[in-house]
């Protein structure tokens, strides 16, 4: 069983990047600020070395104003202002009416695959068929946050980063 969840660009509400093309041209002092303040999930994997060469590539001037081992935290500063970060987008998500005050964006990477593993010889046998079946049902009905389109200067050749 498997379902899949973008990363998205989380930015606090208000900073509108739909139309930017060139971030240090078109963006107030505070704005770039915010857009180059990096609130960052630590992995301690390979999977962050890529998360790094996307800042670096799209954000260059970028720096890390914290280091989190939660997406809820991440997304908590993110609301507060304090910078911006990449995250799932289901993790923006408080509850089925609510979630975090921030706009999410496509950044264009490789969806993170959300999967349910056990040996083949479970998948019939209950109460884990039962369990499977009642995954099933609440993965059809998640309904993802919103995400805007990628803005202009997220967009193009470079956006092959994967997970």
């Amino acid at each position: 069983m498997t379902c899949s969840d973008p990363y998205v660009l989380a930015v606090p509400r208000g900073l509108d990047l739909a139309h930017v093309t060139d971030p240090a041209a078109q963006l107030r002092a505070d704005e770039q600020r915010i857009l180059n303040s990096v609130v960052q999930f630590t992995f301690g994997s390979a999977y962050q070395l890529r998360i790094s060469g996307w800042y670096q590539q799209f954000l260059p001037r970028h720096h890390v104003v914290g280091r989190v081992r939660s997406y809820e935290l991440a997304l908590a500063m993110v609301q507060a202002g304090r910078g911006v970060a990449i995250v799932p987008a289901l993790s923006a998500r408080v509850s089925a009416a609510s979630g975090y005050d921030v706009t999410l964006y496509d950044i264009g990477m490789e969806q993170r695959r959300v999967v349910a593993l056990m040996p083949p010889q479970y998948r019939g046998a209950e109460p884990q068929a039962t369990f499977i079946a009642a995954l099933r049902a609440a993965g059809a009905a998640i309904r993802p946050p919103p995400v805007e389109p990628a803005p202009p200067f997220l967009r193009g050749e470079s956006r092959e980063f994967a997970p």
